[in-house]
């Protein structure tokens, strides 16, 4: 080889790399470990410790480890960009602190810990074992870390790098000061760029020196930040790329270095060119590294990350395909062992759900949740990533649910969003989006259930939210406007003007803080337009609606044709032109409103839940045209949007109720049978829209809103002569979430004697359910503790649960029904099944109130034939106000609970108001039609049995009182209990449950338990309860054994509900309560707390027979849930008892006594013991006997009717 100067040139390079190497420059034989000592009592201040990773926003850490301590002091690194960690704390030092600084060929790795003893290093080992390694990071600005003492004040430079896998690589930290490592890299640089200067172009050692000349620009990039030195790097390598082989060993790495340099390039200018030039040159050394190669996955992920880079800048999805793509394999060649494999598996499941948000590919979302799923249990507890994965994982689940609809996925998606926060500390970087998007999700659960508690709890935690995100951070805007939708939401909950003018602020605010260009803001002027469009249905401005309009215009000219965002802005657009319509009657608006819906309907992928939305919108919109034009062929399009929408294969229950109860409306003039075949799908999505996955509570307020389905639907099938569908309908749907609890308790003795273990899990499963249904799920009024995050974790593993309890019962019952001979176990009862379940004696009446007519149906068993009486002259409207008038005059006589007091005697109101009026119209509208329409006048020789159930405000009203009074007392054949002894029941099923459980007289559980609270804490006394049970007790001691009386403070809640197991009858003599705004609270006031309804019902209690409520209220429900039957009586039918004795209002005191010594006399005379299979027949004696008592004591018939015509029998 030639000389120069005398110097052997090979000699000069070599000298060159070894002069780099003592300098402190990446050399390739590894130094001896340098050490430096900062003694207890320093003070650190670390500085510009900046992370630059392509990899999803997460937590990185420093952390401090002692010899004696697993944990180490960790320090926060915080977020100063998207991709940047900045740590900016003193940290000061307890003990002496030891940096090392090591040396490895490849890389450059770093740990700060105390000691160089050998028991460091079987304690790192450990460390390593236990996966819990500190986290190393590669630094894009000049490190330093100052320390303090009295008597030293120097800087440090430290230099880390990502992917610490082994102690070997734990290297190094550089001690230089700033000046003197940017000294030595000048020189290196000298020195080496003179080596390849003289030497000759064919130099076999000419790529070495270039690549390590290449390595030392960017070492000084990374110092100093220049970009030159970066050019200078990447010029530097590929001269080293241009005079290298493919077949060289080194050519995978030297490509791959290559293309780091073009990223960080591409980092700092945004140039296209140089992001496609990484992912060149990264392809290219993925193409020659072996396929046995054991690092190839680095490669991969490497060129997937570089992809996602160029999508993010392009939005090419070309780019974000092949990233997954690259991303997938990278995944699947990884070992598990990978301590970044759960990372890798985030950013894919990342990627993937971003995808599906442009494509609206269901399987992507099904592959993030996979992913992300598999990133979660690959993460040990405790690791700081853990809360990025549960992150991704809640949003992938949030993904799914805004497609499918589905409250399963809406749930988990809660719980792992809570996690995630909950797992990360307050002051943590990613507490802003993570509690963002845990409100988000909240908002999507509120906009489901109408729950105001899920809305509040939105609400505040994109506050949160909003107030921890810095101002200028990117996510500022949109944090603006999902706050603003919030309380946008609670203005439509509320009406609260203040709400709608904040939710307006914060948007435009967003608009304002969005640049142009900014792919969200469509998303954002939709949301603006959307405000507007609710202060214009308000306020009636036309102002607001036209800007409204503005907005969705703008918002959908900024978004590209067939983004999956398209839809819902054209849908929001026409409902901006419908509500104009509606203020202006401009034709024009509603074409403008169809044209945007039709086009929302054909750009949305059949089974997206937004589908079933935009379908119903649309036969909305042609039935307000026909409306105003009389056109028929809107109406038919009304017809075929409204079928599709309520035959949808996916999307809410509610949504599917609403579009076929409006099909059924619209079609009942034109097309009677069409409106049964929509009232048939409506009942049977009931069930859906009161799931066995919600709470019975919230079932409930589900209901609210629908409350006269059953009665619409069964008015619909009388007019068409469908009287077996219209028994189904009334059955199927009333009463629903008793029915629920009827069917979880079916008896399964047949199953269970073919298929024990299928009945195992039945049986199971239904208690599991059961006792899920009765939790409650607490509002708004929650207390402080049960905001707190754990708590709510706590509440949403018990939904999840309830969840995934519906779900094995829905699939349990599918496999029965596969089983020859049990088809139609659990099944929805036909009108034939409901008349295999009647008393053998007496007939059982349904009534039904509907505002277009009112009818009643007579069945009983043994008769298949149904008897359908018209009610012509009585009305919903007639009713209604008999129910009115009932209140009016119970609340001017003052009865609203049991008291002490007697009620004045001789009051009255104007006598189209008194009670003996009411139940004259009653007679005369409905009951004396109904006897005629059975011909009960022709046989008087002695009453039978009926069992009414009536809907409406008829459900409030004495129907078993009715008849024509006069002072001289009830006009002979002009009564109901001159016929008939009358019960009432819920439903049919009710009856059918007890009458399948035959009355056993266990000696075991036969007795009586006396409930007596004269004097219960904070109420007003009824000290007649003393003399009521006391007669009770003198009458039935001598056919029972066993007589138990609990008065005042031994009538606790849990004694009660212990001594209900252990004794047949039961007899509260007490104060009772109904809760409108809660059901199930309604109860039994004892002496420590109230015995709720929930509890009762929740009891399965065996053996049990009869019940009497002698409380006020106790068969008075809600009148907003008419049809569900929602009181205390029905709860003692649902929790076992075949017969109960309530009051429909608040009883006197005084008489009290007398009437449960009446009533007990009747039902003992010719017994040997006591059973209630006479209890309707002694109520009606009792009654009969009492009402002449009063005569006689000289009570005017108004006081008279009231004292007496509450007291109703239930059951058998």
């Amino acid at each position: 080889m030639p000389s120069l100067l005398g110097f052997d040139v090979s000699s000069f390079v070599s000298g060159a790399i070894h002069w780099a190497e003592v300098m402190g420059i990446r050399g390739r034989e590894p130094l001896s470990p340098l050490t430096r000592v900062l003694p207890h009592g320093t003070t650190l201040y670390i500085e510009n410790i900046v992370i630059d990773s392509d990899i999803e926003a997460t937590t990185m850490k420093l952390q401090v480890f002692t010899a004696d301590r697993v944990d180490g002091e960790t320090l926060l690194l915080e977020r100063t960009s998207s991709r940047q960690w900045k740590h900016n704390e003193p940290v000061d030092l307890t003990s002496d602190l030891t940096i090392i600084a090591k040396w490895d060929e490849s890389n450059f790795f770093g740990r700060i810990c105390f000691g160089e003893t050998a028991e460091f290093q079987q304690w790192n080992n450990m460390l390593l074992d236990d996966d819990r390694f500190p986290l190393f990071a590669l630094l894009s600005e000049r490190p330093v870390i100052k320390f303090a003492t009295e008597t030293d004040n120097t800087e440090l430079t430290l230099t880390f790098d990502i992917g610490a896998k082994s102690p070997s690589e734990t290297i190094p930290y550089e001690l230089d000061s700033f000046e003197g490592k940017r000294a030595q890299l000048d020189n290196a640089i000298s020195i080496i760029q003179e080596a390849v200067n003289i030497s000759e172009a064919g130099h076999p050692d000419m790529p070495s020196m270039l690549n390590e000349l290449g390595g030392q620009y960017f070492y000084r990039f990374d110092l100093t930040g220049k970009l030159e030195d970066l050019d200078n790097a990447i010029t530097s390598h590929e001269k080293a790329i241009s005079l290298t082989q493919d077949s060289h060993a080194d050519m995978p790495r030297t490509l791959d270095t290559l293309a780091h340099l073009y990223q960080s390039r591409f980092k700092k200018t945004g140039s296209l060119t140089d992001i496609s030039k990484a992912i060149s040159f990264e392809q290219r050394s993925i193409d020659l590294a072996p396929v046995t190669h054991k690092k190839l996955h680095l490669g991969l992920i490497n060129a997937a990350i570089l992809f996602r880079s160029r999508f993010m800048q392009t939005k090419n999805l070309d780019d974000l395909s092949e990233a997954i793509s690259l991303g997938q394999k990278a995944v699947d060649l990884s070992p598990l062992d990978n301590t970044d494999l759960p990372t890798w598996l985030r950013s894919l499941a990342t990627w993937y759900r971003s995808r599906s948000r442009r494509t609206g590919n269901l399987s992507d979302i099904s592959e993030a949740i996979s992913c992300a799923n598999k990133a979660v249990s690959l993460t040990p507890m405790g690791r700081a990533d853990m809360a990025a994965h549960l992150h991704c994982l809640g949003l992938a689940y949030q993904s799914r649910f805004d497609i499918l609809g589905n409250p399963a996925d809406l749930s988990l998606a809660i719980l792992q969003l809570q996690k995630a926060a909950h797992l990360t500390p307050e002051g943590h970087n990613d507490m802003a989006i993570f509690l963002s998007n845990l409100g988000l999700s909240y908002q999507s659960r509120f906009e489901q259930t109408g729950n105001r508690a899920d809305l509040s709890d939105a609400i505040s935690f994109k506050q949160r939210g909003l107030h921890l995100t810095p101002p200028g951070h990117a996510h500022l805007p949109k944090e603006f406007s999902n706050l603003g939708t919030s309380y946008e939401s609670r203005f439509k909950s509320t009406g609260n003007l203040e709400d709608l003018s904040q939710a307006i602020v914060y948007k435009q605010k967003s608009l304002e803080l969005t640049v142009e260009g900014d792919t969200q803001k469509p998303l954002r002027l939709n949301n603006l337009g959307s405000a507007y469009q609710s202060r214009f249905r308000k306020t009636e401005d036309l102002a607001d609606i036209s800007e409204a309009i503005s907005c969705s215009q703008k918002a959908i000219q900024l978004t590209p044709e067939g983004h999956p965002t398209q839809p819902m802005l054209l849908n929001n657009l026409g409902n901006a032109y419908e509500y104009r319509f509606e203020s202006t009657h401009n034709l024009d608006d509603l074409s403008e409103a169809i044209a945007c819906r039709e086009k929302a309907i054909i750009l949305t992928p059949e089974g997206h839940a937004s589908r079933l939305i935009w379908l119903a919108n649309l036969g909305h919109t042609f039935e307000i045209r026909f409306k105003h034009s009389g056109n028929y062929n809107d109406l038919d399009a009304v017809a075929s949007y409204y079928s599709m929408a309520a035959k949808y294969s996916s999307g809410r229950p509610t949504f599917k109720l609403v579009a076929s109860m409006r099909l059924a409306s619209i079609s009942k003039e034109l097309r009677p049978s069409k409106s049964l075949e929509a009232y048939s799908t409506a009942i049977r999505l009931l069930s859906q829209v009161a799931g066995l996955e919600e709470t019975v509570e919230r079932r409930h307020m589900n209901l609210l809103a629908i409350s006269d389905l059953s009665n619409s639907a069964a008015a619909c099938a009388f007019e068409c002569g469908r009287l077996d569908l219209a028994l189904e309908w009334l059955e199927q749907g009333r009463c629903l979430v008793w029915n629920q609890l009827n069917s979880l308790r079916t008896p399964i003795d047949a199953l269970r004697a073919e298929y024990p273990d299928l009945a195992n899990d039945i049986v199971r499963v239904s208690r599991a359910l059961e006792s899920a249904g009765l939790r409650f799920e607490g509002g708004e009024d929650l207390t402080e503790d049960s905001h707190t995050m754990e708590n709510k974790i706590s509440l949403q593993d018990e939904v999840n649960s309830h969840i995934a309890l519906a779900q094995e019962w829905d699939s349990l019952i599918a496999k029965v029904h596969t089983l020859p001979g049990f088809e139609e176990l659990f099944q929805l009862p036909s009108s034939s099944t409901i008349l295999q379940h009647l008393p053998k004696a007496g007939y059982l009446i349904f009534v039904n109130v509907h505002e277009d007519r009112c009818d009643a149906l007579a069945i009983r068993s043994g008769d298949d034939q149904l008897i359908h009486i018209p009610l012509p002259e009585f009305s919903s409207v007639k009713a209604a106000a008999l129910r009115n008038g009932l209140q009016d005059r119970l609340n001017t006589s003052g009865i609203r609970m049991r008291e002490a007091e007697p009620l004045t005697r001789g009051m009255r109101l104007e006598r189209n108001a008194g009670m003996k009026d009411i139940l004259g119209e009653l007679w005369l509208l409905v009951v004396k039609p109904i006897l005629d329409g059975l011909e009960y006048s022709k046989h008087l020789s002695g009453p039978n049995r009926i069992w009414w159930c009536a809907t409406g405000s008829l459900a409030f009203l004495p129907i078993h009182a009715a008849g024509i009074y006069d002072e001289s007392g009830p006009v002979v054949g002009s009564t109901l209990s001159d016929f008939a002894i009358s019960s009432y029941t819920p439903t049919v099923q009710a009856l059918g449950n007890s009458l399948k459980v035959p009355r056993i007289l266990n000696d075991k559980k036969a007795g009586l338990l006396l409930i007596s609270q004269p004097a219960t804490p904070g109420l007003s006394r009824i000290p007649k309860t003393t003399e009521e049970v006391r007669a009770i007790q003198n009458l039935t001691k001598a056919h029972l054994s066993r007589v138990l009386c609990l008065e005042g403070e031994d009538a606790t809640v849990i004694r009660t509900r212990t001594e209900m197991e252990a004794h047949s009858f039961v007899h509260f003599a007490c104060h009772a309560s109904q809760d409108t705004k809660q059901p199930l609270k309604s109860g039994f006031a004892l002496h420590d707390n109230r015995l709720e309804l929930s509890s009762i019902i929740g009891k399965r209690l065996v053996g049990v027979d009869f019940a009497f409520l002698s409380a006020c209220q106790t068969s008075a429900g809600d009148e907003k849930l008419s049809e569900e039957a929602v009181h205390l009586a029905a709860g003692m039918l649902a929790a076992g008892y075949r017969g109960v004795v309530a009051t429909m209002w608040s009883i006197r005191d005084l008489y009290a006594p007398e009437v449960a010594e009446y009533f007990y006399s009747n039902l003992l005379d010719g017994l040997e013991t006591l059973n209630g299979e006479n209890a309707a027949r002694a109520l009606h004696d009792a009654m009969q006997k009492f009402r002449r008592k009063l005569a006689i004591d000289g009570l005017d018939l108004e006081s008279s009717l009231l004292v007496w015509v509450p007291y109703v029998h239930f059951g058998l």
